[in-house]
């Protein structure tokens, strides 16, 4: 039978279970910034860096945070009708009442500029 560890040594991370330390966590699970261990989902506060592989209480700076609100991108997905929140910092569906979409359809704006006046979608 495993047994259950409380931690791993080094650089090592314990495994999902929590029975086995490994060098990194496998693909899909990613590294808890609390204890070391490899979790399939972000605690409370924390978003998944995708590049890095691990949890952070806060996204890097060249990144913003996804639509669900779990994740650190790089940017929004246009596809999916997302845009970036006017302060640039998280991806949203729709902009706050008295904000326009920009002309490119990229972000929600307070104004819009004198040729960007079909922006107001």
């Amino acid at each position: 039978k495993s047994r259950c560890l409380s931690q791993c040594l080094g650089d090592t991370l314990l495994n999902l279970e929590g029975t086995q330390c490994i060098e990194s966590c496998p693909i899909g699970t990613y590294k808890n910034a609390n204890n070391s261990q490899c979790v399939e989902e972000c605690p409370q506060q924390q978003y998944i860096d995708i590049t890095a592989e691990k949890c952070l209480s806060s996204c890097p700076s060249y990144t913003i945070i996804n639509l669900t609100g779990k994740a650190c991108v790089t940017s929004c997905d246009t596809s999916n009708n997302e845009i970036k929140n006017q302060s640039g910092t998280q991806c949203v569906s729709n902009c706050p009442e008295n904000q326009f979409i920009n002309v490119s359809q990229t972000q929600c704006v307070n104004f819009c500029v004198e040729d960007d006046s079909d922006s107001l979608l």
